[in-house]
């Protein structure tokens, strides 16, 4: 865990891809940036899309979310790069407070679920030939579905 010099809250490891990046790579990038901890993904446990994050000068934006589950390799917890104020181990019936989100992300990534989570909005509704998806416009059939009953 890291405790963000921002806001002063505990989170799980965060970050972004950068352009050509791999997003294991970038994962195991941000773990060591972050925390001085080497450690390699073992699975990906949640596929999301964040809620809208608006920045101090006005930017609105909103991120796909990979969760990934990591094993440690070698490394002592530090704020290894200035982004954060402190990193360290917790027990899982012990960890700091943190949004409700973060405790999500934590769970999914520990649990012995080996397929990832795929989070899907209240209206996403319908099947991949187009039916009505209600409250997204979609309602005629896709080239593909053509003829399909």
């Amino acid at each position: 865990m890291a405790k963000r010099a921002d806001s002063g809250t505990w989170t799980a490891v965060t970050g972004i891809i950068d352009p050509g990046e791999q997003p294991a790579d970038a994962a195991a990038r941000e773990v060591l940036e972050e925390t001085g901890i080497v450690a390699v993904p073992e699975r990906l446990a949640m596929v999301h899309v964040t809620d809208p994050v608006v920045y101090d000068n006005g930017d609105q934006t909103q991120y796909l979310d990979l969760v990934l589950r990591f094993a440690w390799q070698s490394g002592v917890p530090c704020p290894a790069d200035g982004e954060n104020t402190a990193a360290d181990w917790f027990p899982l019936d012990d960890l700091p407070p943190m949004s409700d989100d973060m405790y999500k992300r934590i769970a999914v990534a520990v649990s012995d679920e080996p397929a990832a989570q795929y989070i899907f909005s209240p209206q996403s509704t319908g099947d991949a030939c187009g039916a009505r998806h209600p409250g997204t416009g979609v309602d005629s059939l896709t080239s593909q579905c053509e003829g399909r009953p």
